[in-house]
């Protein structure tokens, strides 16, 4: 049997301590404090979409009957139109003026109120979800539109911000379909 010397028997030492180090603390993981004690999500029964907030009052409808739609298609709760909910959805809609013709390219973006502009797109939606009366998340989806070449629907822009806060609201005890 082969004897160690000295630097060996230090070297075979300190890998061993390092590993041992490694094991026990290196890769622990551990819940942040505010998410370890936090009770177990009640179940959304109902739902009620609510106004979103849009400077076209009939893109700000369309949008929410998107919300509507997804919510009904995808989960399994109840949605109501009027009265009380377990959460309620409210929203902003994002509009911006287009310039130009965005088909081809060429197109300068105004957010907000524009002055001698052509039209107007939905740039973004977001939705916000309140559960007696406090917020439990929000979501929102938008795409810059000077990067792109077609201009889309308020309802595809409403569609994808729909899907993302349906995503997150399955922590706050939303059943997926």
């Amino acid at each position: 049997m082969k004897s160690l010397n000295g630097s060996s028997l230090r070297h075979a030492l300190l890998i061993l301590t390092v590993g041992l180090f490694s094991a026990t603390v290196g890769c622990k993981h551990t819940e942040p404090e505010p998410l370890k004690n936090r009770p177990a999500a009640r179940p959304i029964n109902s739902i009620r979409v609510g106004q979103f907030k849009c400077e076209n009052p009939i893109t700000g409808e369309a949008v929410r009957n998107v919300f509507i739609e997804m919510i009904v298609r995808k989960c399994d709760t109840r949605v109501v139109t009027d009265g009380d909910a377990d959460v309620v959805i409210e929203g902003t809609v994002t509009f911006a003026h287009v310039a130009g013709n965005a088909s081809f390219g060429s197109t300068s973006v105004v957010v907000g109120n524009g002055n001698n502009v052509n039209g107007g797109a939905v740039s973004g939606v977001t939705g916000v979800a309140r559960r007696d009366g406090e917020v439990i998340t929000s979501a929102s989806w938008s795409y810059p539109l000077e990067k792109k070449k077609d201009i889309l629907a308020p309802e595809t822009v409403a569609r994808h911000a729909a899907e993302r806060l349906i995503g997150v609201m399955g922590k706050e005890g939303l059943k997926r379909r």
